[in-house]
């Protein structure tokens, strides 16, 4: 399952802003700043759309655990 922290990082990482990540996703830019702040889920339709458009790298696995080590 993707967590609002992953989401932010795959965002992060792929150094979009909230509309480019939207547009990128095909989906609003609400949506994404609401799933960022936490007022709605990810859902599966969500999860689908990031499989279809982001691999899972290496390179992000590393960044993803150095983002989450700085805020620990």
């Amino acid at each position: 399952m993707v967590e609002k922290d992953k989401f932010i990082a795959i965002r992060t990482y792929l150094d979009m802003s909230v509309p480019n990540f939207a547009g990128f996703l095909n989906v609003s830019s609400s949506n994404v700043y609401m799933i960022e702040n936490g007022s709605r889920r990810i859902t599966k339709n969500m999860i689908g759309k990031i499989a279809k458009v982001f691999k899972e790298t290496e390179d992000f696995q590393e960044f993803y655990a150095r983002t989450k080590k700085l805020v620990e």
